[in-house]
């Protein structure tokens, strides 16, 4: 696809298929994940975000999820209109990205609602209100659904029944999302990051950087890596703002130490790991595929239509890529086809 229709995010996958965000106007695109043979487009209005799991897409839009079939590109459910005959429910509003979970699915409202519902029916299964308003989309992991909430804090609800299971205040506001890392809860800072036990919510280690920016992060189970940046003063449409300098990488162990640094040639480049390949890749200028136990970028391909901001996606022996030219592309992945994994 081309003219001025561009990719506004990275591609979204389900089993069968990769969903595609573009402008212009504002729509999904779905193509057959094996050959990239186009399935179908939607228009929908104000995409704030889509999350896929095997069997669905569930594309926020209008301030409503909408449960989309990856295959035909029909609506299977969706939830209420927040404005309904000029009456207004703030607690209906969905403005974050929800996060599937096995047969069941989690998403923040207006109101400091967090809701739990079918997958496959989008049926309301229990909400939970936080007082000071929800701030980031959701984890669920080891039956517990966790979130950032305002002014600042970080809140365990019960999956089962959305009952609190802890809650603690953090240094600062977080509206990330929180990441499962070495059995632990990640917490993003605006200068640093948390390391949380997962069942008490207590802080078992630090990592700090003052003065400088936390770019993008991505975890797994035994790994965290982070961009951190030195900041540089702009004026930018006549305002003062603080934009990166001198993006480093790095990996953390368990206890927030440095295991290596590495600069990198794009200022904030984006992270994704794949747990189940071990692969580590990073937009910059192009894709690099790392080394992560040396340190260092193992392949480079250079992708001269592909901005830095858009995250890929990383699926067994394939790494898809959506560009500002409104393309959607599939690599073979270079750790794989190395047997590194």
């Amino acid at each position: 696809m081309g003219g001025r229709v561009f990719c506004t995010n990275g591609p979204a996958l389900t089993s069968t298929t990769v969903i595609a965000t573009l402008s212009g106007p504002s729509s999904l695109w779905a193509l057959t994940k094996s050959t990239g043979e186009p399935l179908w487009s939607r228009a929908f209005s104000n995409i704030a975000g889509i999350a896929t799991d095997l069997d669905a897409a569930y594309v926020v839009t209008g301030r409503r999820i909408v449960c989309v079939d990856p295959l035909s590109g029909r609506t299977r459910w969706e939830t209420p209109p927040w404005i309904r005959q000029r009456a207004v429910s703030v607690e209906d509003s969905v403005a974050r990205t929800p996060t599937p979970s096995g047969n069941l699915i989690f998403w923040p409202a207006g109101g400091g609602v967090v809701a739990c519902a079918s997958a496959a029916s989008g049926e309301e299964l229990w909400r939970s209100q936080r007082r000071g308003g929800v701030a980031s989309s959701l984890l669920v992991v080891r039956g517990m659904v966790i979130g950032t909430e305002l002014p600042a804090a970080i809140f365990a609800l019960d999956v089962k029944d959305g009952r609190e299971l802890w809650a603690r205040r953090l240094p600062n506001p977080s509206l990330r999302e929180p990441k499962a890392a070495f059995e632990s809860v990640l917490v993003r800072l605006k200068d640093g990051l948390l390391l949380l036990n997962a069942t008490t919510g207590a802080v078992t280690a630090t990592c700090s950087w003052p003065n400088e920016i936390l770019g993008d992060v991505a975890a797994g189970s035994e790994v965290v890596f982070a961009v951190r940046c030195g900041k540089e003063d702009s004026i930018f449409q006549g305002r003062h703002a603080v934009i990166p300098r001198g993006s480093k990488i790095l990996r953390l162990n368990s206890q927030g130490e440095s295991l290596w640094e590495v600069e990198s040639s794009l200022r904030g480049p984006r992270l994704v790991w794949d747990e189940g390949t071990r692969c580590l890749v990073e937009m910059c200028g192009g894709l690099a595929v790392w080394d992560i136990n040396r340190g260092r970028r193992s392949h480079f391909v250079p992708l001269s239509d592909f901005e830095g901001h858009l995250t890929p996606a990383l699926d067994l022996d394939r790494i898809y890529l959506t560009s500002t030219q409104g393309s959607v592309v599939a690599l073979r992945s270079p750790a794989v086809a190395a047997g590194k994994r």
